[in-house]
């Protein structure tokens, strides 16, 4: 009679042990979802944040010197017009062909600030997946959606948001 009653308590204690598995599995599988909508909400606001900023100021020369290498006539004179300054060709390509899409001031400040937002979206992924803590990974997020320096580089028409996402 011992025995069997030993076989229950164990077959109770495994069953315990299952639900309280699937329950911490179903709260995990909740708190990540909550994580990536403040993911999702710090991007945006990041976003926006790039967005405000970019819309107070007109381009100043070196965007409009950028701006200019980018608007060639041909991809062929871009690559040599980018081959005079001391920066890597992509970003004269980017602005060149985004440039196709529209040509406002503030639409040609939208490239390098989705740049920025891809660049901390980046630096998320890599301190939560180098130190496996999503707590220091939304901090860098925070860091770079909404400090001061990632936000003055994000509103330039220059290279810097490209180099940082690469």
């Amino acid at each position: 009679m011992e025995r069997h009653c030993g076989s229950n308590g164990r077959r109770l204690i495994n069953m315990t042990l299952s639900y309280a598995s699937k329950a911490w599995n179903l709260l995990e599988r909740h708190i990540e979802w909550k994580r990536s909508y403040l993911v999702a909400l710090l991007l945006c606001v990041g976003f926006a944040l790039r967005c405000a900023l970019a819309s107070v100021e007109p381009l100043n020369t070196d965007e409009g010197y950028f701006y200019h290498i980018g608007n060639q006539p041909t991809a062929f004179d871009t690559w040599t017009q980018s081959q005079v300054t001391a920066h890597p060709p992509l970003f004269f390509f980017l602005v060149r062909y985004w440039e196709r899409i529209g040509s406002s001031e503030l639409f040609l400040r939208i490239l390098p600030a989705a740049l920025g937002v891809l660049a901390a979206f980046m630096m998320y992924r890599w301190i939560c997946s180098l130190l496996n803590q999503s707590s220091a990974g939304l901090f860098a997020l925070v860091f770079a959606s909404c400090a001061p320096f990632p936000l003055a580089l994000s509103i330039e028409l220059r290279q810097y948001t490209l180099l940082l996402l690469l």
